[in-house]
């Protein structure tokens, strides 16, 4: 895979990690998401009574994008769920990692950096993100009684998003692409 197209697919992830951000926040203010409408160019292409029918898929492609994103910049998780880990081997036949950029691997250690939380709560967000997403994903929107969850993956989100910009566009000197389809307005 070219840089060009790396690129292009890491603007892709952010968008729905975007998403889920937008959507944990949403469930977190308790906002009400009513009627859902989608619109490209001019034309409405879907109109619905409820947003219900797209939340689940909001968070299930955001978690799944978080798991993705942390892969790509060197970070995993245990097989039990619960280490994160720093890949010590380039990444498997097939798979793109960021030194596919020219950059270098960043260490799971890297998460005390991020500015938004202290480490330990960090850490944690991300282990329980990506063991939602690695088990069948994310059903927290069906029942707003489950809420528990919605802290941490939102705090991942954003975490995810923090390391991107610093270690993949900082790095290359880049300005991120448009992403924030969601949050931005």
């Amino acid at each position: 895979m070219n840089r060009e197209a790396i690129l292009d697919h890491l603007g892709y992830g952010l968008a729905h990690v975007d998403g889920l951000r937008w959507l944990c926040e949403q469930l977190l203010a308790g906002i009400p998401i009513g009627p859902a409408r989608i619109i490209v160019g001019n034309r409405e292409m879907i109109a619905r009574g409820t947003f219900a029918y797209i939340q689940n898929p909001i968070a299930e492609s955001g978690l799944i994008y978080c798991r993705k994103l942390l892969e790509f910049l060197g970070i995993k998780l245990d097989r039990d769920g619960q280490v994160l880990y720093s890949r010590t081997s380039a990444p498997a036949d097939g798979d793109v990692g960021i030194e596919h950029l020219g950059v270098q691997r960043v260490p799971a250690t890297a998460i005390a950096a991020v500015p938004i939380a202290p480490e330990p709560e960090l850490r944690e967000a991300c282990m329980h993100t990506l063991r939602s997403a690695n088990k069948g994903v994310a059903h927290f929107t069906v029942d707003r009684g489950e809420q528990s969850s919605v802290p941490k993956i939102l705090l991942c989100a954003k975490t995810v998003t923090w390391l991107v910009e610093k270690h993949v566009y900082k790095e290359l000197q880049m300005d991120p692409p448009f992403y924030r389809v969601w949050t931005a307005g």
